[in-house]
């Protein structure tokens, strides 16, 4: 009788652990969890709650209740103090190609809700990050990524002399929706995330490229983010949901965003 409950202890306490490891924001091993961020109750640091030690912290307008609800994946209850946190820096000293963070986080029912987004640091992975003229207008396009989607962000006028721009943002949500019903055109590699950053992908629901001209990424020829890529069968191009626009920020200290 002593050794079924220790083996009934033993079976609960695995499940349990099994429960947690579920239970964390993940995109790879199968379809992930539908939500785009969790909350982090008393997350100081992250989109202006507490002290930002680095980057820079402003205010993001989004375009409506439901668009933030549908980059969250989630339903979400009267959200306030919505902020966007860019923590950059220049990754080849001197070439102004930027990598580092983005954090995107607001206040629900009193607690903080913070997505993070990295664009990597290699040379690699940032060399679309830079300064580019389209629509003839100097912009800055920076590209994230966390386990379900991705982030563009293109800061492109300066506000005032202080120092202060204005942006906007786009996410994309990985197409998971193909894994559980891929189409006719080619099953995707769903089972596993690439340690690849999704924009040096060109296949699959982690698949996240923009600006395209043709089959390159060219930020500098295209404005915006658009479709991103599309599948192709026997000749025909099938496209996908591509990237939306989350909001706009104003106010941003470009400098203490890039760590200049």
């Amino acid at each position: 009788m002593g050794l079924n409950i220790v083996k009934q202890i033993t079976l609960v306490a695995f499940v349990a652990v099994l429960a947690m490891g579920c239970s964390k924001k993940d995109g790879g091993g199968g379809t992930p969890p539908p939500t785009n961020n969790t909350p982090n109750p008393g997350d100081g640091g992250n989109g202006g709650t507490g002290t930002v030690t680095s980057g820079a912290v402003a205010d993001l307008q989004i375009v409506s209740h439901a668009t933030l609800e549908d980059y969250a994946g989630r339903r979400i209850s009267t959200p306030s103090n919505i902020k966007v946190h860019l923590d950059v820096f220049d990754v080849t000293q001197g070439s102004s190609q930027y990598g580092g963070n983005l954090k995107i986080s607001y206040v629900e029912n009193g607690r903080t809700v913070t997505g993070t987004f990295s664009s990597g640091t290699s040379n690699h992975d940032t060399r679309y990050n830079k300064w580019v003229t389209t629509g003839g207008v100097q912009k800055l396009k920076l590209m994230f990524q966390d386990r379900l989607g991705a982030i563009v962000v293109i800061i492109d006028n300066q506000v005032n002399d202080l120092g202060l721009w204005r942006g906007e943002i786009y996410y994309r949500n990985f197409d998971f929706g193909v894994c559980a019903n891929p189409p006719f055109y080619g099953a995707p590699i769903c089972n596993v995330q690439s340690t690849l950053k999704c924009w040096n992908i060109t296949a699959g629901p982690y698949d996240c490229r923009s600006f395209m001209s043709g089959d390159s990424m060219r930020p500098d020829l295209i404005d915006l983010p658009g479709y991103g890529s599309s599948y192709r069968h026997q000749g025909t191009t099938y496209p996908r949901k591509g990237f939306q626009k989350l909001g706009t920020f104003t106010n941003l200290d470009l400098a203490n965003a890039l760590n200049e």
